[in-house]
């Protein structure tokens, strides 16, 4: 496992390829082939039912209460060399006040614990969380570039 990972990863791009892509950097953090994609690992992380991940979604929209998960989650300390990711998709959907709350422990995490943001558009991203995010583009994304 890479402990020396940034605390928080910015992915855009379509749907499909952003799934792929997330799943594949998830499969090179927990793997311990890095990826073979037949394993329990591999395969549970395709499943989105992996335990040191934590899938985050609105129902219709961001609330509050929808990323209280993270809060709680991080309260645990985990093992040396143990890994937590929250995969937040569809942040382009984040409001201000959700990406306001979540700030502080997106650019200063408990160790171990690091965030993966899904968009499909990075100009809806809100500046705050794109400031603290490494940005991939995935496949083709139009009217995008890469953050500096």
């Amino acid at each position: 496992m890479n402990t020396q990972l940034a605390p928080a990863f910015l992915f855009t791009g379509s749907e499909l390829l952003l799934e792929e892509a997330m799943t594949e950097f998830l499969q090179q953090q927990f793997c311990k082939d890095k990826g073979c994609q037949t394993c329990s690992v591999c395969m549970q992380l395709r499943e989105h039912n992996h335990y040191g991940c934590t899938w985050i979604a609105p129902e219709k929209r961001y609330t509050l209460d929808t990323i209280e998960v993270i809060f709680k989650k991080t309260t645990f300390a985990l093992d040396d060399n143990q890994l937590h990711f929250f995969i937040i998709q569809k942040a382009d959907f984040l409001n201000a006040a959700c990406a306001n709350s979540m700030l502080k422990i997106v650019e200063e995490p408990p160790p171990g614990y690091h965030f993966i943001f899904l968009a499909q558009r990075l100009s809806q991203v809100l500046p705050t969380i794109k400031s603290r995010c490494i940005h991939k583009t995935v496949g083709q994304e139009s009217g995008t570039q890469d953050l500096p």
